[in-house]
């Protein structure tokens, strides 16, 4: 029996070595050879985790559940939460994040908490939860979650203070990129350049973003030349969906008198998003060429929208999601 028990925990070891090195699919196969041994609260987290990270949501609310079955805590509620959160059942989510916060009272339990209410877009609940985790214990990331609330909340001054502080503990893009937006929004433009251009000094996945807002900064700054450059290397990285870039690049060249290239970047944009004023400034544009019936058709259909409301999503918009 002790060469097994020992056996067991040797298994569970190695796959919690392997989660925290991020080798999902070979922590799987710990944890289920763990459980084998002798069914455990530790090994049913352990491969809910695993399962979770491999991006397989409903296994993994399987394993956190029979992990709570042995025993309640905190931080299996959150794999709970996160792994409902995933498969969109956000009700339920909200019902584990809040059950964590019952059982668990630690930094990390009200950091986790923060961020999924972040996601779920409850950002005073979000607040309350960051303010929890420093007051445990000051840390860098919870600090970030503050700050992305506070952004969220239009809450621009104190969102500011709260991005400088997490700096205080940890450097990164996103951080410096999310100062950035925040000191834009308080129209101190020429900070906000200088915290996009750190930003793009770690070069992460969100890079497109800096040079977005670098791009949007420089135009409120009259630096046409320059705001092109970084609108066009916002596109280089992201077309997609990156609208704002586009037109952007429209505005700036239409600030330069290039008129065919400004309309050309003007339709990329609402070829992404149809946006009213989008299609005005199109309009215009078109009417000064003399293409009168591409701009006839343009206020058209900048009449169309009005009359629906139609609202936008910009990438200055977009949640701040850490997990970290």
């Amino acid at each position: 029996m002790l060469g097994t028990r020992i056996m067991q925990e040797s298994i569970h070891q190695i796959g919690w070595k392997l989660l925290h090195t991020n080798q999902y699919k070979s922590a799987i196969e710990a944890f289920r050879n763990s459980l084998t041994e002798s069914e455990t609260w530790e090994s049913y987290q352990g491969l809910g985790w695993a399962i979770y990270n491999s991006g397989f949501s409903q296994e993994a609310v399987e394993s956190f559940k029979k992990s709570l079955r042995i025993q309640e805590r905190g931080d299996t509620y959150q794999g709970l939460a996160w792994s409902l959160l995933k498969l969109d059942r956000h009700e339920e989510a909200i019902n584990a994040f809040r059950k964590s916060i019952s059982f668990e009272k630690n930094k990390d339990i009200y950091k986790g908490y923060g961020w999924g209410m972040i996601n779920l877009g409850l950002y005073k609940e979000a607040l309350q939860g960051f303010q929890q985790s420093i007051e445990h214990k000051e840390n860098g990331n919870a600090f970030f979650g503050m700050a992305s609330a506070l952004y969220k909340l239009d809450l621009y001054s104190d969102s500011i203070y709260a991005f400088k502080k997490s700096l205080d503990f940890e450097k990164s893009g996103e951080v410096y990129r999310g100062l950035g937006w925040a000191l834009s929004k308080s129209e101190n433009y020429e900070e906000a350049i200088l915290n996009f251009r750190e930003s793009l000094k770690y070069m992460d996945k969100w890079c497109w973003e800096s040079f977005l807002g670098l791009g949007l900064a420089l135009a409120k700054l009259d630096r046409a030349k320059e705001a092109i450059d970084a609108f066009s290397k916002s596109l280089e990285i992201e077309d997609k969906w990156n609208w704002e870039s586009f037109l952007g690049l429209g505005l700036a060249l239409k600030k330069l008198n290039k008129k065919e290239d400004a309309v050309d970047a003007l339709q990329k944009s609402l070829d992404l998003v149809e946006e009213e004023e989008t299609y005005k400034i199109l309009g215009d544009l078109l009417a000064s060429l003399n293409r009168k019936e591409e701009s006839i058709q343009a206020y058209s259909q900048a009449e169309v929208l009005a009359s629906k409301k139609v609202n936008k999503v910009s990438a200055s918009d977009v949640p701040l999601i850490s997990l970290g």
